[in-house]
């Protein structure tokens, strides 16, 4: 099994300039792709490794200096209520400037731990709705599940239970310790404190969830990390169990997505029973399907993957709602009432999900697109 960088035929100088050209994200994509190229029997595991080896070399390159705030940072929040478009209300849980920054710079440690499962595609490097569709393109039938809360329910327990349980396997312990020590070493008020992992990783889970430990906070930069590392067990039980169903499996954030390769809702059903028990055992009884969300879709009527509707043939097209809210950008657009990136994000967005056929699409909504 390639373990690392080196074992799937790249060095470091090599990536760190692959990194410096295109940036994290295609960096992932360009070397996964290279390994899957030279061998392709290269499994999920292996793939998770050549991706924490990146997310390394990442942090090495531009995250030198941690932010030393972690152990004296006041933990405060303030509550901010916006309304959902499906009706009510979501709160969000804005830190306060300083606890944001140090939020912020936990992001490159946590990344490069690599504890993430192939098949989460939220919040990751290097990944998309995009992606997350194209796995499912040759279905012929899709079971969609949402986890109730997602943000709301996941806990320190399990984010702590799940790193401890990863460094015994992988060996990451020295690397723990070498980041505090890096965050307070020659601090003689926190340098024997750095040392003592039981402290310091307390105090990561106080800055990283709400109080009481309940829930990460929506409004922070670090939470949809946070909550991928905690769902890590659970994607890769969810993984092994589509895979032994014959089907395939993918997450971006509270949306799991199994894809078949036939129409038997016999097996549907009896992976969907599973999921839900494995979802919930695992979680520590924390997390439970929302039931009112779960559908089975066929791409031949309509199946909608995070925004990216999947056709028959395999090819992705664009939901009609997004289609009818993408006119109303474009006018909202010419008459300066949006500024050019989001109208750019937008034109970025269409380009990914049509490709060749996303000019067409742009130039019948008034947009002509140069290079």
């Amino acid at each position: 099994m390639i373990t690392n960088l080196k074992e799937a035929g790249y060095d470091k100088d090599e990536v760190k300039e692959m990194i410096r050209k295109w940036g994290i994200r295609g960096t992932v994509s360009a070397v996964i792709v290279g390994v899957q190229i030279k061998n392709e029997s290269v499994n999920e595991d292996s793939k998770r490794l050549i991706i924490r080896d990146i997310n390394n070399l990442y942090y090495e390159m531009f995250y030198k200096d941690p932010d030393p705030r972690l152990l004296d940072v006041k933990i405060s929040y303030t509550p901010v209520k916006i309304p959902k478009t499906t009706g009510g209300y979501r709160t969000l849980h804005i830190p306060n400037p300083e606890l944001k920054e140090v939020q912020k710079s936990l992001i490159p440690f946590l990344l490069s731990l690599g504890q993430f499962h192939n098949s989460c595609i939220g919040f990751m490097p290097g990944k998309s709705v995009y992606h997350h569709a194209y796995i499912h393109k040759d279905a012929k039938m899709i079971l969609k599940m949402d986890i109730k809360d997602f943000f709301d329910s996941v806990t320190d327990k399990m984010f702590l239970d799940g790193i401890i349980n990863y460094y015994h396997s992988y060996g990451m312990v020295q690397k723990m310790i070498k980041y505090f020590i890096q965050l307070y070493g020659g601090n003689k008020k926190y340098e024997v404190i750095s040392r003592d992992m039981d402290v310091m990783l307390k105090r990561l889970a106080e800055v990283l969830f709400l109080p009481g430990g309940k829930g990460v906070p929506q409004g922070s930069p670090s939470s949809p990390i946070v909550a991928n590392i905690c769902f890590f067990s659970i994607d890769k039980a969810l993984y092994r169990l589509a895979k032994n169903f014959g089907a395939k499996y993918s997450r971006y954030a509270d949306d799991m997505i199994f894809s078949f390769p036939h129409k038997d809702m016999n097996v549907l059903l009896r992976l969907k029973m599973v999921a839900q028990r494995i979802i919930y055992e695992r979680s520590l009884h924390n997390l439970v399907v929302n039931a009112k969300k779960t559908r089975i879709m066929y791409p031949e009527t309509k199946a909608i993957v995070c925004g990216v509707k999947i056709m028959p043939d395999g090819s992705f097209s664009l939901p009609r709602s997004y289609k009818k809210r993408f006119r109303a950008i474009v006018h909202n657009w010419k008459n300066k009432k949006i500024s050019d990136s989001v109208m750019n994000g937008h034109i970025g967005y269409v380009k990914m999900v049509l490709k060749d056929k996303a000019d067409e699409f742009l130039k019948k909504n008034g947009l002509t697109i140069d290079g």
